[in-house]
């Protein structure tokens, strides 16, 4: 049985081999020592290192079953983990980590493999088998192993070859999808160095392999971008893109790591300005490259790095860029790659010098711009940005203000911004410009009607706050007379609502403008429109009334005693297709609800709030806009209005709109969930809600904190902060408490509770003293 044939192997080495178990098992019957025989080829292997290497899974576990030796070497100083891995047989690995020997570590045999002294091949295949066995379940023990040291530790050895740092990139972008650990493990020094190293090289997939890992890296963490760059990696970055001028993949990868890079950490920017040829190479492809994701994502990457560095600006001005964004403008016909290309001219006009404002005035782009916002895409949020970067042009010159403001359509959106230019737009004497517009007979009725909308905008915040600078400007330029013309001598009854609606904003709130706006106003004349034909012009009419009802008891009471409003006009509304129609008609319904002969208060208003969180729910950002601004309007109304919406999952609803893609969505919602907090019941379920989701607690601040949000709700979240190991909060948080439940019964109860015992004054009068800061 020992003997060998001209190979140097017997019979038993051939059977462990080709998986033999039954003639194994005879020839270690025969003889146990068969079992650690060694061969005679010079390779000096055992039956099980065989076995081993070609994959013979059940005679490998034979073997050990039988009590072969694990730790067994041959002459090369392959193992069984090194010789399962140097053959590609995971699945023997497997087996191995199954096994759970004391005496085989299958991820530090792994580890150890890749010491370049055993040769290239091996070192592939041991990086591509941890990359293999690393999965979320065994990562950990992947990591304490030592293999992300040991792979960096390759990848920074210049003797490295090729097929052997690919493989080293490849593993760890498999790891950093599926660890944060990793994350950590990877940003040491030695590892971003090594890393950024690899950005250098001729090879394509390395050098893109390395961008992406990176990038992910860097993502959301300023100390890893500090290295990244102190180790030339913005450098390498650019000089990748100037050699990859037709690899479109490639392009994209870098414009986003750069981009990244001075999202997480704005002191990039004075990096990427030190670069040679930095704006140069981003000004040359937009000049070459032709595919509209690359020239979006040349853009955005622009915009990030001249935001606010008036440097970057300008160098960015000396390559001749502007030109080239404006060429984007006219010639593109991707709306992705215009808008991007506005991103960059705000950014570049934002707190920038004045020659940089007045030549992109020069080169046509409040032109260009202009054009868009008249003919372009209707979208809110494409027409804000193009507002923004007209605003931006102006800079803070008034008479460029001025003649910005001249541009009907951009103001509309920027007085519509969530982000608020209402002040900036009356200091430029915009409204004078507007109401000397309406005072012209030939002016046209788009035009018109377009002032009508900037002047509301103009009245109004989130959340139905009135603007008194703005109402006040209007007023004091005889805005009030020429809107009171069009409501009562215009011959579109379209028209005269538009009229109303936005004499009601410039009444809303503000004592002053009420009071002469009612002393030119008919009220029976709009209660009238709600009974015509023309269904825009019943909607807005209905709007305008409640606008003038909205905590005014006094505007109630003169349309009370107008007469002719019933509920059953806002019936038909609230039973209408259209989603928006319907948010509307159940926000009047619950401002006018007091009014309504034919209905029962408190019925009426909880038709309206349940229809407006029902609402809130579907998959439509403007409609979540408008039903949570409604919402953050009603909240500061009567008793009992914020506790009905809290009794039926406003909280909740609202809550998730936080994450919106949308700003206006996100903005409306903190606001809506700033109100409600002063109600106990809302208080506790938002608590509940930030407890559970930390990050909707900075979320809501960013907006609400300045608007309205409860005292008591920060102290007792700053209060929940100082506490150690709190519990988790589990999802059902969301839902309302039992013991809320059994306290409001319906919505209506709380309508019949409250509504009956005070009016809207004494409501007034208690949350000025009670709350801890005023109502608006």
């Amino acid at each position: 049985m020992d003997e060998f044939d001209n190979e140097g192997l017997s019979h038993i080495h051939h059977a462990a081999f080709s998986g033999y178990q039954k003639s194994i098992s005879r020839f270690v019957r025969t003889n146990q020592e068969q079992l650690e025989l060694l061969t005679k080829d010079g390779k000096r292997n055992t039956p099980l290192l065989l076995a081993c290497s070609n994959g013979q899974l059940d005679a490998v576990r034979f073997l050990v079953e039988l009590g072969a030796n694990l730790v067994a070497f041959n002459a090369s100083g392959f193992g069984v983990i090194e010789l399962s891995a140097y053959s590609g047989h995971l699945h023997v690995l497997e087996y191995f980590l199954e096994l759970d020997s004391p005496d085989v570590n299958v991820y530090i045999s792994l580890v150890r493999a890749l010491d370049n002294l055993k040769g290239t091949h091996l070192q592939v295949a041991a990086l591509q088998s941890l990359s293999e066995l690393s999965t979320p379940e065994r990562l950990g023990t992947v990591l304490n192993s030592g293999a992300i040291e040991g792979v960096v530790k390759v990848l920074a050895s210049p003797a490295s070859e090729e097929d052997v740092v690919i493989n080293c990139l490849m593993f760890f972008d498999k790891v950093i999808k599926i660890s944060k650990e990793a994350h950590e493990l990877m940003r040491h020094d030695n590892s971003v160095k090594a890393l950024v190293g690899q950005l250098s090289s001729e090879n394509k997939q390395i050098y893109s392999l390395g961008v992406k890992i990176l990038a992910e890296l860097a993502r959301e963490h300023p100390p890893t971008v500090e290295k990244i760059t102190n180790n030339d990696g913005i450098d390498a970055l650019v000089k990748i893109l100037r050699k990859n001028t037709l690899n479109n993949s490639i392009l994209l990868d870098v414009l986003k790591t750069l981009a990244l890079f001075c999202e997480v950490r704005p002191k990039t920017q004075d990096v990427f300005a030190a670069v040679e040829k930095g704006f140069a190479t981003l000004t040359s492809l937009l000049k070459e490259c032709k595919k509209r994701k690359v020239l979006a994502c040349v853009s955005r990457t622009i915009a990030l790095l001249v935001e606010a560095n008036e440097r970057n600006q300008d160098l960015f001005v000396n390559e001749d860029g502007i030109p080239c964004l404006v060429q984007i403008l006219l010639k593109s016909r991707s709306q992705e790659a215009q808008m991007a290309a506005v991103l960059a001219i705000k950014a570049i006009a934002n707190n920038g010098s004045v020659a940089n404002q007045e030549l992109l005035q020069r080169k046509g782009c409040v032109k260009v711009l202009t054009k868009l916002l008249r003919e372009g895409p209707r979208h809110d949020e494409v027409r804000q940005l193009l507002g923004e970067a007209l605003w931006a042009i102006a800079g803070a010159d008034v008479p460029q203000r001025y003649s910005i403001a001249k541009h009907i359509e951009a103001l509309v959106v920027l007085a519509e911004d969530i982000n608020s230019n209402q002040d900036e737009i009356v200091a430029a004497s915009a409204t004078q410009f507007m109401i000397r517009l309406i005072g012209k007979q030939n002016t046209p009725e788009p035009t018109v009607l377009s002032i009508f909308r900037t002047l509301r905008a103009i009245c109004i915040q989130t959340g139905f706050r009135s603007h008194v600078k703005g109402q006040g400007a209007i007023m004091a330029d005889s805005g009030i007379k020429f809107l009171v013309r069009y409501f009562v001598h215009s011959r579109k009854e379209a028209t005269q609502a538009e009229a109303a609606y936005t004499l009601a904003c410039v009444a809303l709130g503000n004592q002053d403008t009420n009071s002469a706006v009612v002393d030119m106003f008919e009220f029976s004349r709009l209660t009238d429109l709600m009974s015509h034909e023309n269904k825009s012009a019943q909607l807005i009419a209905a709007h305008a009334l409640a606008l003038f009802a909205f905590n005014n008891t006094h505007n109630q009471k003169c349309i009370a005693s107008a007469g002719g409003l019933m509920y059953s006009m806002f019936k038909l509304l609230l039973d209408s297709s259209d989603h928006k129609t319907q948010a509307k008609a159940a926000f009047q319904t619950v401002v006018l609800s007091r009014i309504f002969p034919d209905e029962d208060q408190a019925n009426t208003s909880a038709v309206g709030i349940q229809m407006l969180v029902t609402l809130l729910q579907q998959d439509d950002e403007e409609l979540q806009a408008m039903c949570s601004n409604f919402i953050a309007g009603l909240s500061h109304t009567r008793p009992g209005i914020p506790a009905a919406f809290v009794s039926i999952g406003a909280i909740q609803v609202l809550a998730e709109r936080l994450t919106s893609q949308s700003d206006k969505v996100r903005c409306c919602s903190a606001i809506a969930l700033g109100y409600l907090s002063i109600d106990k019941s809302g208080q506790r379920q938002l608590l509940n809600v930030c407890r559970s989701q930390p990050p909707l607690y900075r979320i809501l601040c960013s907006y609400a904190k300045n608007v309205k949000l409860s005292q008591e709700f920060i102290e007792r979240w700053k209060h929940y902060q100082r506490l150690s190991c709190l519990p988790p909060i589990n999802q059902s948080v969301f839902l309302v408490n039992q013991s809320d439940m059994d306290e409001t019964y319906t919505i209506g109860s709380y309508f019949n509770e409250t509504f009956n015992e005070g009016s809207e004054d004494s409501m007034s009068e208690v949350s000025e003293k009670n709350l801890p800061f005023p109502l608006s």
